[in-house]
């Protein structure tokens, strides 16, 4: 990956969503959050690490408990298409506050430090794959990760001017906190789902046991509890709009939703063109909307 969009208001961001972070960046510091996937990247890293560990037949992790997350994979069955298909079931049936939880359960067995590891390789294999979609288990997923240097620049230079700044978002916090770490996207800290931690024989385990949903409201209170409130908050799904509503500025990236653009311009945010994103329908390999 090489760096493009360099400046602190690369020619990314146009129009109001432009002069809103200029007046924002004149003005005194604050606490701005930050979604990460499809917003501070092209494409879900979320998506991709369950997308892995499905292909290479690695739910639950080795030291998970028996019988979680509504597996092991039935005799016969094709991992991918197993665990994909349930992800699939749970974002139609159950909607994203019990699917992307899910997510962060699937996990369970492996430790944080391991998880890091898998998130990095992760990363490394869908940034040299082209962003598109790929047939996998029987379905076609999203594929391709690459960094959106407009964003990386807006951040740096809001932490540049003394601003605190936040990713906020709905996927496993160590899956997120490695792929910004090797992004080097220069944020004060990552405020992602988890679960709870217990002692097991390689260290501390991750278990199926969910700690406050990282969805809608959740996505506030995880950052009221550390920095308070929103200034500025930028994403790109329905899944942010209580963050939107929460911050001074809100500014979508947008992907061609036309719906979740009329309920951020509704309430006062503005809008910006993501036109090389073509939306994703939720229900066909996975969401997009973290």
């Amino acid at each position: 990956m090489t760096r493009r969009d360099a400046g602190a208001l690369s020619p990314f961001w146009t129009g109001e969503a432009r002069a809103a972070l200029a007046e924002l960046l004149e003005g005194p510091p604050g606490v701005a959050a930050f979604d990460f996937d499809d917003t501070c990247i092209r494409g879900d890293i979320g998506d991709a690490v369950l997308f892995h560990l499905a292909e290479t037949g690695r739910i639950p992790g080795p030291d998970a408990d028996a019988g979680v997350l509504g597996g092991p994979t039935p005799p016969g069955a094709d991992p991918a298409g197993f665990w994909i298909g349930t992800y699939e079931r749970l974002l139609r049936d159950e909607g994203l506050s019990v699917a992307y939880p899910w997510c962060t359960q699937v996990l369970a067995g492996w430790t944080p430090g391991e998880v890091g590891e898998i998130s990095r390789a992760v990363l490394a294999l869908e940034a040299a794959r082209p962003r598109g979609r790929r047939a996998l288990g029987g379905r076609t997923v999203r594929q391709g990760i690459e960094p959106r240097w407009g964003v990386f620049a807006l951040v740096g230079a809001l932490a540049a001017r003394g601003w605190r700044t936040y990713v906020v978002t709905a996927s496993a916090r160590w899956v997120v906190e490695a792929a910004a770490r090797a992004l080097a996207l220069p944020v004060t800290g990552v405020l992602g789902q988890e679960v709870e931690l217990e002692p097991g024989p390689r260290g501390q385990r991750l278990t199926d046991r969910v700690l406050r949903p990282m969805v809608g409201p959740g996505k506030v209170e995880a950052l009221r509890a550390v920095a308070g409130g929103p200034d500025l908050a930028v994403g790109d799904g329905w899944n942010d709009l209580a963050l939107f509503a929460a911050a001074g500025r809100a500014v979508l990236l947008d992907r061609g939703d036309a719906g979740l653009a009329e309920a951020v311009r509704g309430a006062g945010g503005v809008a910006q063109p993501a036109p090389d994103d073509a939306p994703e329908a939720r229900g066909e390999g996975g969401g997009a909307e973290r």
